[in-house]
């Protein structure tokens, strides 16, 4: 928690801002919004959409993956399976249903609608890392690139798999 400071202050969740917040990330992880989540929890709509406001922000969510992923490289379960120098990921497409900037007509996947790809990578410790993206369907290798440079684990990614050709980037 102590990666989602303040977004003016810079201090930390404290006390009931601690539950707070996780019921803020719970209701967005699980799609089921902060009105829904608001109803199956102690806490109100508005508090929880406070949590989001102050304290969810791109960087606080890297930085909070990353700590994750420290943890569980530095866990002697991990070896079981890998050591954290191999890595895959993916895209898995999707019509969307409203008119996106991101959204692209691709025959192959949409016919005739519109549609988008979220891409995520993921270890060989089955951890996920780097940013997910949501994307076009045809920019798939910058974000690969990005992800494997710019994440903030201590994953020392050596191998890195995707499914264009079965190619390897190393």
């Amino acid at each position: 928690m102590r990666h989602f400071t303040h977004l003016i202050s810079k201090d930390a969740p404290v006390g009931t801002q601690k539950l707070e917040l996780v019921a803020a990330l719970m209701g967005m992880g699980m799609n089921l919004g902060l009105e829904k989540m608001a109803e199956s929890c102690p806490y109100t709509y508005r508090q929880l959409s406070w949590s989001v406001d102050w304290h969810i922000r791109e960087e606080t969510l890297l930085a909070a993956l990353a700590s994750l992923d420290n943890f569980v490289l530095s866990a002697p379960l991990s070896s079981a399976w890998g050591d954290g120098t191999t890595s895959s990921s993916d895209g898995m497409r999707m019509h969307v249903g409203v008119q996106a900037a991101n959204a692209e007509y691709n025959a192959k996947y949409f016919h005739v609608r519109r549609g988008t790809n979220m891409y995520i990578h993921s270890a060989d410790i089955w951890v996920p890392f780097g940013k997910p993206q949501i994307i076009g369907t045809n920019e798939e290798a910058l974000y690969v690139i990005d992800a494997l440079c710019h994440h903030e684990s201590d994953l020392h990614i050596q191998e890195h798999y995707t499914d264009t050709g079965g190619n390897t980037v190393m």
